[in-house]
């Protein structure tokens, strides 16, 4: 019971990783998480990377696959409105400054942590959740959403958690 009762998410994470023999077990203060290793730079640098990498994903790398997986391979190619690129921006942001949070509460301190990090949120929360929403009736091919778009959370996890270590 022990394990439900912690209050903060790094805590029960970190309890998570234990359990899964990861190394990345600390002493956490959850009522005081050592803000003084969150670096504005190296979170601003993180959003920008995995900014950039989503342009290349979904409009490059991907493009073709994303307009089947959506059902809009034969649609003609319009511009796409601000919120397309701001929302996602902004979402990416977020999700940097929550991984920063919990990296410096799990004092995250070597880059195998970092790596472990990023996989266990890319594939145990971004990923998921990708999928998640990919299985609904407006998406015609799901599966095949979820894991392009789970893919592309797993390496921006993996961006993110890289970057904030390296640059924090």
């Amino acid at each position: 019971m022990e394990f439900y009762s912690r209050a903060c998410f790094g805590a029960v994470l970190a309890d998570a990783a234990t359990y899964l023999y990861l190394p990345i077990q600390r002493t956490i203060d959850t009522m005081n998480t050592p803000t003084h290793q969150i670096s504005i730079p190296a979170i601003l640098a993180a959003s920008v990377a995995v900014m950039l990498l989503g342009g290349v994903w979904f409009a490059v790398l991907f493009a073709r696959q994303y307009a089947a997986v959506l059902g809009r391979a034969d649609a003609p190619k319009t511009a796409m409105p601000p919120l397309y690129f701001v929302g996602p921006s902004l979402c990416m942001l977020v999700t940097a400054i929550g991984c920063a949070i919990l990296m410096a509460a799990l004092r995250v301190g070597s880059l195998a942590e970092a790596v472990r990090f990023g996989a266990i949120v890319g594939v145990c929360l971004l990923g998921t959740t990708a999928m998640n929403m990919a299985i609904n009736p407006n998406i015609p091919r799901p599966i095949a959403y979820g894991v392009l778009s789970g893919g592309y959370f797993l390496l921006s996890s993996l961006v993110i958690s890289t970057t904030l270590f390296l640059l924090s």
